[in-house]
């Protein structure tokens, strides 16, 4: 049968092992994925756990199969017992902007939503690494919660890059929150395209916002 494979590619201004941290810690890794029992030893059986759904359990069964510190982890994903198991695979190499992030999902049947919850799970990583950017108080007291998601979700969706740079709240955030904008960017390159993923990342920068 032939294998399916689906890869993204993400890079990601920390540190390489910051960033393996972040995969290889159970803690960290509940955060911005599932709540887990993983250990980085091949070998090692563990489970992600999810709301129950339409008849799935939500239990995810992985066995880790392949750890090199700092370089590459892989582990099996089967959310359902009926289907193969997904390998997931990812590859960190050192960047001159910090970390480049490969993954690699493969699987012996068609890929399908299972595939999607990693991949949307990555901007929520972006908030675990760095947590949320410093800012003048000024800039917070002046936001408009309903009207700033709006505008970050036009410009995370504009398939035009030069008129979505041309916005005038990029050239805001440049001023007051310059850390904002690569988290963004970061956005586009995996794909978001729903509203929700934007309402936690402002949620999760401002807070409550109130003068």
């Amino acid at each position: 049968m032939k294998k399916k494979m689906l890869t993204q590619d993400v890079v990601y201004p920390h540190p390489v092992r910051r960033v393996w941290t972040a995969l290889t810690r159970s803690s960290e890794l509940a955060q911005w994925l599932l709540p887990n029992n993983f250990v980085a030893s091949v070998g090692h059986r563990f489970t992600f756990t999810s709301n129950a759904d339409q008849g799935w359990s939500g239990i995810v069964e992985c066995e880790v199969v392949e750890v090199i510190p700092y370089k590459r982890l892989s582990y099996t994903w089967c959310a359902d017992p009926r289907s193969p198991a997904m390998l997931i695979t990812f590859t960190l190499e050192p960047d001159v902007k910090g970390t480049h992030l490969h993954l690699a999902q493969t699987a012996h049947s068609t890929i399908g939503w299972q595939a999607e919850v990693i991949r949307e799970a990555l901007p929520s990583l972006h908030l675990s690494l760095g947590g949320p950017p410093t800012m003048s108080r000024f800039f917070r007291i002046m936001v408009d919660a309903e009207a700033l998601t709006k505008a970050l979700f036009e410009f995370v969706t504009d398939p035009y890059a030069p008129s979505r740079n041309e916005r005038p709240v990029v050239q805001e955030l440049h001023t007051f929150a310059p850390e904002m904008i690569e988290v963004l960017e970061n956005m586009i390159l995996d794909g978001v395209d729903e509203r929700r993923y934007i309402d936690e990342y402002i949620h999760a920068v401002f807070g409550p916002i109130s003068a």
